[in-house]
């Protein structure tokens, strides 16, 4: 506010009551009627009319550097009402009001003209702080990881404000391969920031920890990948503390011997980011092993269905490491296919035999012979003259591509002894290659006309070579009273059993198991006297049959005779007896002549040939062999099972070595190493390589952690390695973990009110991101201007202190706001007291 001391200034009106120029008189010259001022008027004490001063506009500065000269910040312009009281002096007058970031100029300026005349007016000139101070990163440098936090060594900023408040200064880091990109930043305390500069710290650090792989042996059956075989575990990979990664890599030059064993050299790098690198060789050396094929499983199949593997199916690759040829050779014998599949590998290794049996499904020939019938003594008997057995049907084509001919038809003739009279027992036979073998019996009787007698029928009914003799001379040559025919009486009558199929060749087959024939007399003069039988016997491979001729006689000597058919068909399965049950080592089990093992017995009933064969089946550390056997017909005894307990030794183990690991790693198997089993084979049974499924070998651990001195820990890992034998194995494995001091993250910089820097959790905490304890977060303040600055730090629960991290608010208030009375002007001898002219 300004307040003008003088008489009224303000234009002269005559007779208006005021000293207008401070001579204590009041209009002298409207009362004297004399011209005081010499202007040529009798109207007023004042010379002339006072100047007028018009302001320059107000300035703001955006820098303390900024001029507030006149010449920079203007000068006022003055007004004449008349042009008499020239010329007219300036000059000017400052008050400063100094703020944080604010400094207000209030500059008065005053104009005086050569008749005395006065006016002032007042320029508001304000230069506020909106420059952001000037920021010089440190020289980039080479430092190692102790210097790398260090002030002293890695250097600090120097800055410079223009207002000359104090600045705060901060950094952030980022890790760009083994360099830190350290960016600066500056804020004065009125909250201008400066242009981030970049320092370089190059980073001078040791090798990492690495525990690499050890030398390994497997089999070709197993992988060889650094999953199976075995991965460096990195013990100590931090850059400086910085989470830094480091690049793993391997390359393999293998070696293959002329037994087909194989040599990998296996040569690991491992480089972090400041190019530090590790090398080691890994040798595993990987053995050669036999193919195994499976044989498929004994089937039926027709002639045609033979080759068709669709149907009878082919061997396959059981376990193998290289590529196999499946081959086989077949044998033919009666009505069974012998398959044998052999694999060999591209190394020329040949995996153990292995047998399938097919037996073949095909309908036997049809045999159609000639009826039975009686011719008499004196005519042929040949087939050409009573006729040849035909076949009604064969075997198929396809049948005699297994090496087989077509079925050949022939005959035997069995007489009773008598020429004639008497018969002929033709035993017809059609045999196939596979064993088929079809009997069919005929019958030729052989004698006189032994149908009932007709009196003078011109036959010779008694084959005395006479016809009719009793008709021709009238003598009852016979004694039956009658001169009708030359027999006794008529012939008797004999109806044969029926046929019988036995399914054993132990069945009985005498007449009291298998049947008598029925005998009918036409007469009763003439009983019974005899009844006897022939056998023909037939055999086969899988079948027997007898033909068996009855003949009976009467006491008239009348004789009826019958043929009676009886088959015995093998359709029993032979008996099978397997070995005790045994305990074996691995060379006894792989023996194949059974000598350890025991070898299975079987009989068959008929006296044939039979097979035995078994599979085995790993249950645990027994092996449980099941037994089978076949005769030559195809008949298959019930399995039988012997069991064969392994006597093996413990599997050897790659444990895994000590090693050291930070808090923050985790000491988890996975990540500390497992054991590796080098030589999984169990007596040739394929089990899969690194730490093996529970079915073949168990392996668990129990952990005992010990506390020692400044935090650090001892993990003291018991490894337990049992095999489905009950071999087992234990391992000590320490496992040191050494503590690192906690790090944390300032919260973001923001800006708020004075009541808000109160509230924390809305202007943010500090966040712990790294830790390996509990940690207690703490902070000091200290107030630069309208910049707060919060120090935040931790220490965990061992003592050790983290880095402090730094955050920024800037206050954000609002300056008071004031009103003032207005400028005025009053008489000097007036009060000027805030009382009379307004507060």
């Amino acid at each position: 506010q300004v307040i003008t001391l003088g008489c009224d200034l303000s234009d002269t009106d005559p007779g208006d009551g005021k000293d207008n120029d401070c001579d204590a008189q009041v209009d002298e010259e409207v009362r004297n009627f004399i011209d005081d001022d010499g202007d040529g008027l009798v109207d007023e004490d004042l010379s002339c009319c006072p100047v007028r001063i018009s302001l320059p506009p107000r300035v703001i500065l955006s820098s303390c550097l900024n001029s507030t000269e006149p010449q920079h910040t203007g000068r006022p312009h003055v007004v004449f009402v008349r042009n008499s009281c020239k010329p007219v002096s300036i000059e000017w007058k400052d008050v400063v009001t100094s703020r944080v970031c604010q400094r207000i100029i209030r500059r008065t300026w005053t104009a005086t003209d050569s008749c005395g005349n006065v006016d002032t007016n007042t320029q508001m000139i304000t230069v506020e702080d909106r420059t952001s101070p000037s920021l010089i990163a440190p020289h980039n440098k080479e430092v190692s990881c102790s210097e790398y936090r260090d002030p002293v060594a890695v250097g600090t900023p120097r800055w410079n404000d223009d207002c000359g408040s104090n600045v705060s200064t901060w950094y952030e880091d980022e890790l760009r391969g083994c360099v830190v990109w350290r960016t600066w930043k500056a804020r004065d305390a009125c909250g201008n920031s400066a242009v981030a500069t970049v320092q370089t710290l190059k980073l001078r650090v040791d090798p990492p920890a690495v525990r690499f792989p050890v030398d390994v042996s497997v089999t070709c059956l197993n992988s060889t990948e650094p999953a199976e075989t075995g991965v460096p575990v990195v013990t100590k990979s931090n850059v400086c503390d910085l989470n830094a990664s480091l690049t793993v890599d391997h390359t393999d030059t293998e070696v293959e011997t002329a037994d087909c064993n194989r040599i990998i050299t296996r040569t690991w790098r491992v480089t972090d980011i400041c190019g530090n690198k590790l090398q080691e060789v890994q040798k595993i050396a990987v053995a050669h092993q036999s193919p195994d094929i499976k044989a498929p499983s004994n089937t039926t199949a027709s002639c045609d269905g033979i080759m068709d593997f669709n149907v009878v199916g082919q061997a396959t690759t059981a376990r193998s490491c290289k590529s196999v040829n499946i081959t086989y050779t077949d044998s033919v014998e009666g009505a069974l296919l012998t398959r044998q599949w052999t694999g060999v590998d591209s190394c020329g290794h040949s995996s153990l035999p292995q047998t399938q049996v097919i037996a073949i499904d095909e309908e036997p020939p049809q045999l159609t012979v000639p009826s039975n019938m009686t011719v008499l003594c004196h005519e042929p008997v040949h087939p050409n003259s009573t006729g040849w057995a035909v076949l009604k049907k064969d075997l198929g084509e396809s049948c005699f591509h297994l090496g087989g001919s077509p079925t050949v038809i022939d005959y035997v003739d069995k007489r009773n002894g008598l020429d004639c009279p008497g018969f002929i027992l033709r035993h017809w036979r059609a045999k196939s290659f596979l064993g088929h073998t079809v009997l069919a019996n005929q019958v030729i009787t052989l004698g006189c006309n032994l149908s009932k007698p007709v009196p003078a029928d011109g036959k010779d009914n008694d084959c005395d070579a006479q016809v009719d003799e009793e008709t021709r001379n009238f003598i009852d040559d016979d004694g039956d009273g009658l001169i009708d025919e030359d027999l006794a009486t008529f012939p008797i009558e004999i109806e044969s059993p029926a046929s019988v199929m036995l399914s054993s060749c132990q069945d009985p087959t005498n007449p009291r198991h298998t049947g008598r024939p029925v005998i009918s007399f036409l007469s009763n003069d003439c009983k019974l006297v005899r009844l006897e039988h022939n056998d023909n016997v037939t055999t086969d491979t899988c079948r027997q049959d007898i033909v068996r001729q009855w003949v009976a006689m009467d006491s008239c000597d009348n004789i009826a005779t019958a043929v009676h058919t009886i088959s015995v068909e093998d359709r029993t399965p032979p008996s099978l007896t397997a070995p005790h049950n045994r305990t074996v080592t691995c060379k006894e089990y792989l023996d194949t002549d059974t000598a350890a093992a025991g070898a299975a017995h079987s009989l068959d009933d008929c006296a044939g040939t039979t097979t035995t064969w078994y599979e085995d089946e790993l249950r645990g550390c027994v092996v449980w062999r099941t037994w089978e056997a076949s005769d030559e017909c195809g008949n298959v005894a019930k399995s039988k099972i012997q069991t064969l307990k392994l006597q093996i030794d413990a599997p050897v183990v790659h444990f895994p070595g000590e090693m050291s690991v930070s808090c923050l790693d985790s000491t988890e198997s996975t990540m500390t190493g497992l054991p590796l089993v080098a030589e999984p084979n169990l007596c040739g049974w394929n089990v899969s390589g690194d730490v093996v499924s529970g079915d073949v070998v168990t392996v668990d651990h129990t952990d005992d952690v010990t506390e020692l001195g400044d935090c650090r820990k001892l993990v003291s890992r018991t490894w337990h390695i049992v095999d489905i034998c009950g071999n087992e194995l234990t391992h000590e494995q320490n496992i040191t973990v050494f503590h690192l001091p906690p790090v944390i993250s300032a919260p973001l910089n923001v800006t708020s009110s004075c009541d808000g820097t109160r509230n924390v959790d809305l202007l943010g905490r500090a966040t712990v991101t790294q830790s390996c304890k509990s940690v207690t977060l703490k902070y000091n303040e200290s107030l630069n201007g309208t910049a707060l600055k919060r120090l935040w730090s931790s220490v965990d629960s061992c003592g050790l202190v983290s880095m402090p991290q730094l955050q920024v608010i800037t206050i954000d208030e609002d300056a008071p706001t004031l009103t003032v009375p207005s400028n005025i002007t009053i008489l000097c001898h007036e009060s000027a007291h805030p009382n009379s002219t307004g507060w």
